[in-house]
């Protein structure tokens, strides 16, 4: 999957990405909305509703980022010159990934969030 400089992505990169858009957009909502108990409790110890959305989208972006600097650092362990030669596919299967997660975390976190306190409590498991 090796992207030519200036001529941007070949069509099978392209689907890549879209996969990548969807995994980045899934994984990282599941685990906001599996937390729901989590910003139920912050909720009542007092925390605002824009906090605890904060705290869930932000915990989950760097979770994002530390994943892609991992795969960066390996693949620059395991071989510079392999590492020098993907950075521009690193790059372009990154931004989608980032982006499709910091949507659905954010969409994810306004659902977890927008109900009333004794509602959230009330939701059975």
């Amino acid at each position: 999957m090796e992207i030519a400089r200036g001529r941007g992505l070949k069509h099978g990169d392209k689907d890549v990405c879209v996969v990548e858009l969807l995994v980045g957009m899934f994984g990282h909502s599941i685990v906001i909305m599996q937390s729901a108990r989590d910003a139920v409790l912050l909720r009542v110890l007092g925390v605002t509703k824009k906090r605890v959305r904060c705290m869930l989208v932000l915990g989950q972006v760097f979770l994002c980022l530390t994943g892609v600097l991992i795969v960066a650092g390996g693949l620059c362990l395991y071989s510079p010159g392999l590492f020098l030669k993907s950075s521009d596919t690193l790059a372009a299967c990154f931004v989608p990934y980032f982006i499709g997660c910091v949507l659905s975390v954010s969409i994810a976190a306004v659902q977890v969030t927008r109900h009333r306190i004794l509602e959230l409590l009330q939701v059975r498991e």
